[in-house]
């Protein structure tokens, strides 16, 4: 037993929730400016799309004189199971 006055060895009940309280406000920070990095790069990928579309169409037409349409589309349509429900992709 410690004497009198003499602090313990460890952490009390008090820190360990202010240090648990600090963690998880860093994570919630991090978490959010993960999601909206996310969110940039997707906007991102598809302006780059637009443009190379925009780019790709006009010489599309003057090498062939027109725009090729596709007479006949088909889809693809997968299906996974997880488990015991099937699930569309």
């Amino acid at each position: 037993m410690p004497a009198k006055g003499a602090r313990a060895n460890g952490l009390t009940m008090v820190e360990l929730l202010i240090v648990l309280a600090i963690l998880s406000t860093i994570t919630a920070m991090a978490v959010s400016i993960m999601g909206s990095a996310i969110d940039d790069a997707k906007v991102a990928r598809a302006v780059g799309d637009l443009r190379t579309m925009e780019t790709k169409f006009p010489s599309m037409k003057s090498s062939m004189g027109r725009y090729q349409i596709p007479l006949q589309i088909s889809v693809v349509r997968t299906t996974t199971t997880l488990g015991a429900t099937p699930i569309d992709i």
